[in-house]
């Protein structure tokens, strides 16, 4: 077996194997998309990044297993995609799950000699037995269970009625910024981030009393498929909780998600404990889809 870092001629047989490993249930991993375009384009766009990177194992000339991580140089993190293992390619006489720990630890530790001083993140469905074990071999941490929830457009109630909240502003930058490092210190989405990607790949609209920044919301839309949008984020100022903004901005994500008329579904993710956020979201009509696990492998191991 060969193990390597991959560059865009192994694009084709990278994006064939993730797509047909990830719309297999008990393969399932969350990070990466189902649609075979949008894999195609988030393996091309990690191949010819600078700071991210792809894995890849070989026999002879059959591809058998990937990984990709999109690195955050600010606070030292990859976000892993995979691992995706064809257990079918390999020539050996181990089992499936055998093979699929031996390629996937191979790989994990390549991309960690490449990052060192990375942090390893990995977003996994609770059916997918084979990554579950994998955690354990690698001594990884559990992080928290989170449910993926749906909305979709038969069962959207607009429920905003007269909303305060307005599009994103630069006169707002600074306090965006500040509030969102206090909400989410060492999310995959920096602040950097996020103002970068404003008007691109997402939209963001603000609360404002007396001109102060109470709280905002962050919708996400796919480069690839205009049928889904992703209430990415929601942040309420710790002095302002309770008191319904929440909710508000929500209503306002979910009306302008829904004014496009190609939106058939909004998504987001919610912490498996916070019954509070649960309940406010099933009464609004999400369902849920699917349970993640979290993991990060630190770099003291």
């Amino acid at each position: 077996m060969i193990y390597k870092i991959s560059q865009s001629k192994d694009l084709e047989a990278i994006t064939e194997l993730a797509h047909i490993k990830n719309n297999i249930e008990e393969h399932h991993i969350p990070y990466c998309c189902q649609n075979r375009e949008s894999i195609h384009k988030d393996f091309d766009d990690m191949l010819k990044g600078e700071n991210h990177l792809v894995v890849t194992a070989w026999d002879n000339d059959k591809l058998c297993g990937v990984l990709g991580l999109y690195c955050i140089d600010e606070i030292n993190r990859a976000d892993c995609v995979g691992p995706f293992v064809d257990g079918n390619n390999v020539n050996s006489q181990e089992n499936e799950k055998a093979i699929f720990i031996n390629v996937a630890k191979e790989m994990v530790a390549l991309a960690r000699k490449e990052y060192p001083t990375y942090h390893f993140s990995f977003i996994i469905s609770s059916k997918n037995n084979h990554c579950l074990e994998l955690m354990e071999v690698l001594e990884s941490k559990a992080e928290e269970t989170e449910l993926e929830l749906g909305l979709k457009r038969e069962n959207f109630i607009n429920k905003a009625g007269k909303s305060l909240a307005f599009p994103f502003s630069l006169a707002y930058e600074k306090q965006l910024r500040s509030l969102h490092e206090q909400i989410a210190p060492d999310v995959y989405l920096t602040s950097n981030q996020l103002i970068k990607t404003i008007g691109r790949e997402r939209e963001v609209y603000l609360l404002v009393e007396e001109n102060l920044l109470i709280a905002y919301g962050v919708l996400h839309f796919s480069t690839n498929t205009n049928k889904q949008v992703c209430v990415e984020m929601i942040g309420v100022d710790k002095n302002h909780r309770g008191k319904g903004y929440g909710r508000m901005i929500l209503n306002h994500l979910l009306g302008k998600a829904f004014e496009r008329k190609s939106t058939e579904e909004v998504n987001l993710i919610v912490d498996a404990i916070n019954t509070i956020a649960l309940n406010l979201y099933e009464s609004l009509g999400f369902e849920s889809i699917l349970e993640r696990r979290s993991f990060t492998l630190s770099t003291e191991r």
